[in-house]
């Protein structure tokens, strides 16, 4: 019984151990989940939340699929723009959270 143990141990420690690591270098983040972890003023903030909640907006507002992007200079394509990520699955609880 105790060799079984001692061999999943073992097989274990290199994942205790990648584990461990990250935790020593994400300690800010793994204590602080709900805190930003960017600058005010990186893409991620400047670009990506307002894509966002524009895409959120137009579905919950207007039950449709953002085509275009009126507030980009003088208007730009939204919908084919592959960085506004409209069909990404991990982005569907952002549309549902701001709508």
């Amino acid at each position: 019984m105790s060799d079984k143990l001692n061999g999943k141990l073992k097989d274990l420690a290199p994942v205790l151990f990648l584990v461990a690591l990250v935790l020593i270098f994400f300690w800010n983040i793994a204590v602080n989940p709900d805190k930003i972890i960017y600058s005010q003023n990186s893409d991620i903030i400047a670009q990506f939340v307002p894509w966002k909640l524009f895409t959120s907006r137009s579905i919950s507002e207007f039950s449709q699929i953002p085509f275009w992007n009126p507030h980009a200079f003088g208007g730009a394509p939204f919908f084919g723009d592959f960085l506004s990520s409209i069909f990404y699955p991990l982005n569907i609880p952002i549309y549902l959270n701001y709508s």
